[in-house]
């Protein structure tokens, strides 16, 4: 996926198969319930971002999700491939998400701030100093509450996903990309020490690793 010249055809298919494996294991609708919906106030307008945000379908999960409790919640979506803006213009328009090529650099560059800032899988793309550079930048954009989704690098998860997902996820990038970031993530204690004593870090369940950050 990250190759700039890879086929758009398995690209946009990933993106689609990121929307199933998201809703099955990533668990958002409970980070919603538990760690979103119980800080957003009636009446009053909460905003969030989502970094790196693929396919888009978390981000507009959420806000669908803050719109049937009939609280209000804008989120904004920021991606540095235009390939995933492309993807997300292909969808049906969802009231309350705004999607946008920015950087986390660009956004301090605009005073900006959110309520909750949130990334799934994007924290085993980064090493050494960048854990620390997008840590801080992440800290200096949240308001209320930081929450990180990702893997958990472990030899039983590998071996179950390379078991697995060939049997529903074809001709596209899911599978092969999905092993490389399982190579790639943290251990519970490495993402722990990596984030410092601000982050508490615990299991997720589905071999995932949540980190999450209150001001």
């Amino acid at each position: 996926m990250e190759d700039p010249d890879c086929d758009r055809e398995k690209l946009f298919r990933t993106y689609r198969e990121f929307a199933l494996t998201n809703r099955l294991l990533a668990g958002w609708r409970r980070r919603y319930m538990s760690l979103i919906r119980p800080r957003l106030r009636a009446g009053a307008e909460s905003t969030l971002l989502d970094i790196g945000f693929g396919g888009g379908d978390i981000a507009r999960m959420l806000a669908a999700s803050a719109r049937r409790d009939g609280l209000r919640l804008e989120v904004t979506g920021i991606e540095q491939d235009a390939r995933a803006l492309e993807y997300v213009a292909t969808l049906p328009t969802c009231g309350g998400v705004t999607f946008r090529a920015a950087s986390l650099e660009d956004l301090l560059r605009e005073s900006r701030a959110f309520d909750f800032v949130i990334s799934n899988h994007v924290l085993h793309h980064l090493a050494g100093r960048e854990v620390v550079d997008f840590r801080d930048q992440v800290e200096a954009l949240t308001r209320r509450c930081a929450i990180m989704n990702d893997l958990e690098r472990s030899s039983q998860g590998y071996f179950l996903f390379a078991g697995t997902a060939p049997l529903v996820m074809r001709n596209s990038f899911s599978v092969p990309d999905g092993l490389i970031s399982i190579r790639r993530s943290f251990t519970r204690a490495e993402l722990q020490s990596a984030l410092g004593p601000r982050w508490r870090v615990g299991d997720a369940g589905w071999f995932r690793l949540i980190a999450t950050f209150e001001p």
